[in-house]
């Protein structure tokens, strides 16, 4: 009997590999896997992997969970609930405060100008904020701007 060469696709192939676990191939499908099976180590593993979890499942049919298992589930969600409100509260706060920094940033540089309105007769940049342009040149050859 000849046997036929088959080329594969790794998809293909894989399809099969999960289709020979839950039910049967047909004889040209079969002699494609078992060709990719001996000629990929990978798939190879692949299928004992696959095989040895299916056998573990089918031997600890009776797995249970405790009887408080409902309890600590309902636990954990009820502690990340609480850890969530916390974070939505620091997050709030967080935001007032820098409404709160705006706030008074604005103040200060609208009291600044009126005090420089009062003092002087001319707005310019020295003025306002009580610098000199050498400063404002320092700062903007700082390698951070």
């Amino acid at each position: 009997m000849k046997m036929k060469i088959f080329k594969f696709d790794k998809n293909s192939i894989r399809r099969l590999l999960y289709r020979s676990f839950d039910g049967e191939l047909n004889p040209e499908e079969k002699t494609r896997l078992e060709q990719a099976l001996e000629e990929s180590k990978e798939l190879k593993e692949e299928y004992n992997a696959i095989k040895e979890i299916r056998e573990t499942l089918v031997q600890a049919d009776d797995l249970q969970f405790s009887p408080a298992f409902p309890d600590k589930v309902l636990a954990r969600w009820a502690g990340r609930q609480q850890m969530a409100a916390y974070s939505n509260l620091f997050s709030e706060y967080l935001a007032r405060l820098f409404l709160k920094v705006v706030y008074l940033g604005g103040a200060a540089i609208v009291l600044l100008l009126i005090i420089n309105i009062l003092i002087g007769d001319v707005l310019s940049s020295e003025e306002i904020l009580f610098t000199s342009d050498s400063v404002y040149e320092t700062i903007l050859h700082l390698p951070l701007f």
